[in-house]
This record gives structure tokens, sequence and C-alpha cells, in this order.
């Protein structure tokens, strides 16, 4: 009852009016505007639903749109609802309002004499203003309704208030752009639903059923080419485990991610999902995280979650929001793109901006003010009366705010709404210019070097005069869209600032844009990579998380001429495979032969047989692939080139100070030519240059303590194979590459978020680096473990394999370092024999005096020489090496025939590799006798050098030296038994 109305009933009463004077009254009382439906007022209520929502078909239409399985075949426009919805115009007791507000306030529906204000019965629960259609949605004021009103109708005497039935108790409402449509979307409790509302023509369009989690709140998603909307839920914690990159994950739910088009769940949220932009991005923390800024946060295993991060500021009381193109906490503001460092801190809390302007709105205590983001200057600020109940927290930790401020860029005018109160505050009447914001915008990816990057630059307000400030080489702006093809030589992190103009105002605006090495995208994580002796094809192997969340191995074939994939095949766990030309040999398990360009198994296999395949030269690739063209008839010989290496690379010698045999040989290039059998050879010449050459460096007095200096650095010259001792510590150099021309050891590892390429000397000093990717922030517990980084060289192109991707690196951008202080790997004789002199000689640059040591004579040898040249005899201990080397050849255990054929093949086989490293028959058994040399600078750097000299011992001997260690072992056993047998065992 207003104070007119109250007001004609008390003179009525006072003055004893007649019959007449009191039926006047009674007709102005009623015929007085109604007020808003209250929720409260049950009667009233369903009333009201009666009206909006009648017909019998309206039940079967909600029924047959609850059910789970929605059909999204046709457009949202054609699946109206069939219950015809209605609306319902209202108006509001504003003079029953103003009562309440007491003494000072003026009568006409106005704050301050300007600001118009409507009261309603009820709080309101949610708010959006859809500025296409100058409307603010809200929900709360009627039961089971959407309300709708004008913002040109805040404090009218009969405002416009049209509702449209939810059949729910309305909880949120957000904006949804879908194609062409602009749709209002309804979360209701009482029951769980969504309801779409189409905003042309009023009618709900779509309803579903949400059985699974009650909404407590929406965002407006703007971008029209998504069908997804993000929807705030009841919080959930969760408990799941990662795959073995992530361990175990504990943590909290509170979003999902819901598509309007199929009307299903598509994801839940993996922490906690604070605002969320109109183009979809999400403000959100995880578990032990700060303030993340990026995509929805998602439970995944292929891909992390890449986000930018406000530091490491710890989640405090503030409620951090997403404002325009900024996250505010409380009165502080960042900006999105930037969040390292902050814009400033306004006087008040910040709820709102106007779109286009510098313009942002709020509230402390009970004072609404408007201010400016430039200065962080308050412009205008009014006091409110008490009954306003003004608050800008939230009512829990996940719930919408219980003052909401909004702005309708359009009309000029921010809304307020607080609890059961609404005002408008026109710029006009506040007597503040809405000035532009010049600010720009641009969602600039990663460039690629060699790949034309073009980006659209967009703008808060109206684009006028762009113009580059600063910009790297070769980028250029056109049509207000960035266009740059960036080259090698700009690899890495680069500035950009331009400027916007727009009359006689200006502004600059900064971006920062990476430039990362072009590589080839595989369909996998990297796991290993097989090159072919020409180093022209590879093999890439990998794996990848399948539907079931499996880990499948898989390979691809690449020409690393043409940089692309030639067929990419699932194939056997842990498989290990060589590459020749034209065919992949798998090694490991078992034995198969592919097609290099599609990966199928050829038609003819040499059958079941587990095979010893070896990594091989390109003379015996170019053999064993021309045999392969006629299999049927070669089938024989191409068994026997699988099953060992040809003769000309040596076979059998079993070296007993390394542990290799003919069953294991170890191949491949190195810094100073291609090892294979233990034998360095010249790769001019094809001839043997050394015999097992290990090489040590020492940077200290030889015999000082390792922990006094940098400590000995053991460099065995085989890909895959380095090891280097650090303080008495050994730390393997697992997948790293040896470049064919130099002394150097190319390693991959992730270092400070760069995965790097890495270039060591033989000494294990770090010759070079380059940085071959910046990786970019990953957040949560599903951060990548991707630690390991996979290498391979040849003379021209350093692959590097990480992630899913390839890069290739030119030679000319990282040649190789030169090579440190060594002796030079050129062994001048490999044979000695009893009662003759040998002179071997050495070669260090720089190097002042030169120390022989041979400890395995029968007086050990210790000579020393400034040239580098020693004359010796040796007088090796014959019995001692042939036991030895009858021991390695077979186990005692055997029976003595099958040791007396092992042996006479290990001689044969000796025989074999002594005529390829002599170039003559041996005149008996040769064995590998150790030599070291050491060589010294004057500055007492000391480098050394270890190989073998190859002793000929007559057969017979060594014959003998099995006849000998069977009896000798036949005895044992005796005694063995003796011993038993007295004891009483069995």
């Amino acid at each position: 009852m207003n104070k007119q109305k109250k007001a004609i009933i008390a003179i009525a009463c006072t003055s004893g009016l007649s019959l007449i004077v009191w039926m006047i009254c009674a007709v102005l009382y009623f015929s007085g505007p109604q007020r808003v439906v209250a929720a409260s007022n049950p009667s009233r209520s369903e009333d009201s639903a009666a009206k909006v929502s009648h017909g019998s078909d309206a039940t079967e239409a909600e029924n047959a749109a609850d059910s789970p399985q929605v059909s999204s075949d046709t457009s949202l426009k054609s699946q109206a609802d069939s219950s015809g919805h209605s609306t319902e115009t209202e108006s509001v007791d504003h003079a029953s309002a103003l009562e309440h507000e007491g003494a000072g306030v003026p009568v006409d529906n106005k704050l301050d004499g300007r600001f118009p204000f409507t009261v309603f019965d009820k709080p309101v629960a949610a708010v959006t203003i859809d500025p296409t259609h100058h409307r603010i949605l809200l929900s709360g004021i009627q039961a089971n309704s959407l309300s709708m009103m004008g913002i040109d109708q805040i404090g009218l005497e009969n405002p416009q208030i049209q509702s449209i039935d939810v059949d729910g108790t309305p909880e949120a409402v957000a904006l949804k752009k879908w194609k062409d449509q602009m749709l209002y979307v309804v979360a209701t409790t009482s029951p769980s639903r969504l309801v779409l509302i189409d905003s042309e023509s009023m009618e709900v369009v779509r309803r579903v059923q949400l059985n699974s989690f009650v909404p407590e709140r929406l965002w407006d998603h703007l971008d029209a080419s998504s069908p997804v909307i993000v929807i705030g839920k009841n919080s959930e914690k969760f408990e799941f485990e990662f795959d073995s990159r992530r361990g175990f994950v504990r943590g909290v739910s509170n979003a999902v991610e819901f598509d309007i088009e199929s009307m299903a769940v598509t994801r839940k949220s993996h922490g906690a999902v604070w605002d969320v932009t109109p183009s979809g991005r999400c403000l959100f923390t995880l578990e032990n995280s700060p303030i993340n800024i990026g995509p929805f946060p998602h439970q995944t295993e292929t891909s992390p979650i890449e986000a930018d991060s406000i530091g490491d500021r710890p989640l405090t009381n503030q409620i951090p929001t997403l404002v325009d193109d900024m996250v505010v906490f409380g009165q502080t503001l960042y900006r999105a793109q930037e969040l390292s460092e902050p814009i400033g801190v306004m006087e008040f809390e910040v709820l709102s901006s106007m779109a286009g302007t510098t313009l942002l709105a709020g509230t402390i205590g009970q004072t609404f003010r408007v201010g400016t983001r430039h200065g962080t200057k308050t412009l205008f600020d009014i006091d409110l009366p008490e009954q306003w109940k003004v608050s800008s927290t939230r009512r829990s930790r996940y719930d919408s705010q219980t003052t909401f401020v909004m702005a309708d860029s359009v009309s000029e005018t921010f809304v307020l709404v607080s609890a059961d109160r609404i005002a408008a505050f026109p710029l006009k009447e506040m007597g503040v210019k809405a000035t532009a914001d010049l600010a720009l915008s641009a969602m600039i990816p990663t460039a690629s070097v060699g790949e034309l990057l073009s980006v659209p630059i967009s703008g808060h307000s109206e684009l006028k005069t762009l113009q580059l400030e600063k910009s790297p080489e070769g980028l250029t702006l056109q049509s207000n869209v960035l266009h740059w093809t960036p080259t090698i030589d700009q690899v890495g992190d680069h500035e950009l600032e331009i400027r916007h103009t727009a009359g006689d105002e200006s502004a600059v605006t900064r971006f920062a844009i990476s430039v990362e090495r072009s590589g080839l995208e595989l369909p996998f994580e990297v796991t290993a990579m097989f090159d072919s002796p020409t180093g022209r094809h590879s093999l890439v192997v990998g794996r990848r998380i399948n539907s079931e969340r499996r880990w499948v191995p898989l390979a691809a074939s690449v020409d690393l001429s043409t940089k692309k994939i030639l067929a990419s095949k699932q194939v056997v766990e842990g498989a290990k495979f060589l590459v020749g030309d034209r065919y992949v040999y798998r090694a490991y398990p078992g034995f198969e032969i592919f097609d290099r360009t599609t990966l199928e198994p050829i038609n003819n296999q040499p059958g079941p047989q587990e095979f010893i395949v070896q990594p091989r030269t390109l003379t015996q690739w170019k053999k064993l692939e021309s045999l392969l063209d006629d299999f049927g008839n070669n089938l024989q010989q191409i068994e026997s080139e699988l099953r060992q290496p040809s003769p000309e690379d040596g076979i059998g010698w079993k070296n007993p100070h390394w542990n290799w045999g003919s069953r294991q040989p170890s191949f491949g290039e190195t810094g100073f030519g291609q090892i294979r059998n233990g034998v360095l050879y010249d790769r001019s010449t094809n001839k043997p240059r050394l015999l097992i050459w290990p090489a040590y460096t020492r940077n200290e007095i030889f015999g000082s303590s390792d922990n006094d200096g940098p400590g000995i650095g053991f460099w065995h010259p085989f890909p895959a194979r380095v090891s280097h001792f650090k303080n008495n510590q050994l730390e393997n150099a697992t997948r790293q590459g040896a470049h064919v021309f130099a002394p150097e050891l190319l390693k991959g590892a992730v270092e400070k978020g760069d995965v790097a390429l890495i270039s060591s000397t033989l000494d294990g000093e770090v010759a070079s680096k380059l940085v071959v990717k910046r990786l970019k922030k990953h957040v949560g517990h599903n951060v990548p473990q991707r630690n390991y980084v996979y290498v391979s060289a040849t003379a021209d192109v350093v692959r590097v394999g990480y992630d899913g991707r390839l890069y290739f690196i030119d030679r000319k951008e990282f040649p190789p370092p030169t090579a440190p202080f060594h002796v030079i790997p050129t062994q001048t004789a490999f044979a000695a024999v009893s009662g003759q002199k040998i002179t071997l000689k050495y070669t260090a640059e720089g190097a002042q005096r030169y120390a022989l040591r041979i400890k395995e004579n029968v007086k050990p040898i210790a000579l020393r020489s400034d040239d580098g040249v020693f004359t010796f005899e040796l007088e090796a201990n014959i019995s001692a090496m042939a036991d030895s080397f009858v021991r390695s050849v077979a186990s005692r255990r055997f029976p003595i025939e099958e040791r007396r054929t092992a042996l006479q093949k290990a001689i044969e086989a000796s025989q074999i590799f002594f005529m390829q490293v002599v170039g003559r028959e041996a005149s008996g058994v040769a064995l590998p006798i150790q030599v070291l040399v050491d060589a010294q600078r004057e500055d007492l750097k000391t480098t050394g050098l270890v190989h073998d000299v190859l002793y000929e011992v007559p057969k017979e001997l060594v014959v003998q030296a099995l006849e000998r260690d069977h009896e000798a072992f036949e005895e044992l056993q005796r005694k063995a038994s003796q011993k038993r047998e007295q004891r009483g065992d069995r």
C-alpha cells in the first residue's frame, strides 16, 4: 500500500465521510498498480504459473525434453517448446519501496534525484544484460520463472516485467551465442535443468535434465563458433590416477563443460573454476597451484594444461574474477595477457567494466563508484541507503555475488543490483565521459620458422589508426592484421608495440611473440629414433594413449630429405629396429622385414628363427638388400648375412678387457671414424686405426684425487654408450648421438624450461648449447614429465625428437666443437711376437712428455718419452693369457667336447680378425695385451689412450690350456664329492 492510498483511507475514517466517500476510497484503492509477484505467496505463484504455461501439451513436451537422449539433428530454433510459453506484464509499487527508504529520499523513484531505481518483493538470485535487446534478465523475483525488463523501465511507475516459465527454481542465467542465435540459458534447481530460450521469439527451445549435479552458476559464452557453455556446479572431491608420468592425483571439481548441440556434459573440471571469459578462457586453480588463466582445466593424459599464472600468488580470501580483459582481486587489477605485473589498485572493489571504454564500476562499503583504469582514478561515487544491503562478497565459495554491477555500452548506463533493488546510473547523470579504451587484443600463437603468421588485431573500442612502434624485422601490419614469416635467426622471444590513435587520444599496447623452430609433427610422443647408414631415412618410435587409457607403441617411417612421414603403424612393445635404404628390420623381439615406405611386412620372411641381427656397414646393407630382390633363391645367403657380420668387419674375437664377443660386436660412427668389432677404422682408407679404443682425460696431475678437480671422463666412441665419472659418481648419458666428423657428444636435455641440444667434448666439458624449443608454462598435476630428448646426427643435420615433434638443425648453425687435448687415436703396430722388439708411436698436439705402461707383461713395463716413440720387447705371461682366453670361450661346466668345439671356432674367428687388422696370417692365436699411454702438456693437463696389442700365442699352448683347465675342474669336482661323502651328504 503506497502513501497516497493510506492518506485517502485515513481522511475518510477521521472525518466521518458518507458511504459515497467510502466507496470512492475503495475504488481508488483496488484500482491502483499491482505489485510484482512474490514467490512467498503460493496461491499467487500457482496462478502466475497457470497464466504463463497453459495447455495440456506443455507437460508432455517437458517430459519428452527431460529424456537423457535429446535429438540434436535439427537447429535449436526448430525445437521450440510446444507449450507456447506466454509472457505476463506486471507492475511494481514504487511508492511502497520509497516508503522503506527512510527520510531524505525523494519520492520520484530516484536516488539523489538523478538515478532511477526499482524495488522487488524478493532478492535477485542472478542477473545479466542482453545488450542486443537492452533487456535485463533476472532470476529469483518470480517463482519458477525468468523475469525480464528493459533498462529504460527502471524507475517507471509501471515497469513492464515479462516472465517465462522455466518450471524450476532459477539459480543462474547467462547468454549464449550459437551460430546465428542468441540464447538465454537458465540453470534451475528442483529439478536440476538447463533451459534454453530464444531471445527473439522468447520461447523455450530446449530443456535437459541434469541428474548428476546441481547447477549453481553460468557464464556468458559469446563465442558463436563453440557449442560449449561452462556451468558452475556443487563442488565435489575427485580422486583418480593419471598415467605413469603424473602419479596419483587428488583435488576438487566445481565446473563442467556442457555442449548445447548434443545436450550432454563433455568434460568436468580438474580443479576449481572461478570465472570464464566470453571467449571461453577460464580463471582456475588446481591443488597446490597459483591462479591460472587458460583453457578449461580438464583431466587429460595426452596434453597438459598450458596456462599463464599470476606468479606464485596463493589464493587469499579475495575471490578472483574476470572483468573484461582483466583479472581482478578485489581492488587489484591484472591484465589477463600479462599476469606477472598488476595494472594498478582501484579505490573500490571492481565488479564491471563498460565495453569499449576505460570505465570500471563497483562498490566499497555502502558506496557505488565509477572510475577509469587509466591511473586507477575514481570519477564518481554515491552513498547508498542502508536498506540496499550492498555486499561484494559471495554467499559461499562458489556462489554468485549478492551485489551485481553490469554495464550497457549502448545506453552508456551502469546497472546496480543489490538484494531486492535495481538502479540505473547513466553516465550523463554522473557527469562522466565514456573515454574510449584504446587497448588492443590479439591471440598471438607461437610462430614457426619459415611459416606465415597472420594474426588479426581487435580492440575494446572501434579500431581507428594502428601503427607499429616496435616490431621484429619482417613483421608488417596491413588492414589491422599482422603478417610475419620469421627466419631461423629470429628464434626466441620478441617484443611488439602497436599504437592505437583515435582523434587526439592514443595508447600503446605491448605484445610478446615467440618463435620456435619448424618441425615435423608426429602422431605420438617420441621414445626412440633409428637412422639408416646413409642418413636419409629414419624410423621414429613412440607411444600415445588410446581411448582405453592404455599406451600404444607406434612407429613412423620418415624421409629425412623431404621431412615427410611415409607411413605410421602400431608396433610391438619394446621393439628394436635397424633401418636400411629400402627395408626396416625388426631385430627384437623376433625378426621381421618391413617395406620402408609402407611399414607393411614383406611377403617372404626368413622364418621364425631367432637371429642375432647386428648394426651393419653401408656395404653390408647394399649387399643384403640386393639379395632380398630374389628372396627365394637367396634365402640361405640372406640368413647367413643376418646371423653375423661379414668377414671384412671381423668376427668371433672376444676381448677379455671389455667383454665384447662375436654375438655382441660394437658398431657405430664416432668422432674419429667408424668402430666395428672393437676396431677404429680410418674413414678415407677403411683401414684399422686403433685396436680397442676407449679414451680418458684428466685435468690435474696424474694420481691426484678425483675430488680435487673436475674428474675423469671416459668416452666410449659409440652412439648411445657414454659414461662420465664425476666425483666417483657414474652418470650415464643416454639418448645422444655422435657426429661423424668431430670428436663430440651430442645430448638433448630439458633445462630450465627449455629443450636444449648440448655439444660436449671428449673430456665432458660443454662446448655449446642451443635452445631447440622454449616450453610453455604448464600447471597442475598433469604437468608432463617429458625430460627425455632424443638426438641423432649426420654430417649435415642434427635431429632432435621431443614429445610429438621432430626438429632438424643445420650443422652450419650448430658446428661441432674443437677436439680437446687428446692422443690421436692411431696405432702404428698391431702385433707383437715373443723375442722381437715392437715400436709404438703416439701424437698429441701440444704434448711435452709421454708415458707408457703395460701391466700384463711378466715384468710390468713403465717407459717415458719426449717425442711419443716407444721401443720395447714384450715378455707376456703366455700361460695366464691362454687360461683367460680359454675360460672366456666356454664355461667349465660344459662337457669337454663342447668346449673343444667352441675353442676351435673362437681360434678360427680370431685368425680372420688378425688377417683383417694386421694384414697377414697369424702364426698362432692372437690374444690382446692392454697398453696405456699418457700425454702431458706444459700446464700439466694429462690425457691418455688405452688400446691393445695382439700377442701371438702358439695354438698348441691354447689347446693345452683347455685340457689343463678341464682336468683342474674335474679335480675340484672330485675333491668336492669326497668332502660331501665324508660329511654324509647325499
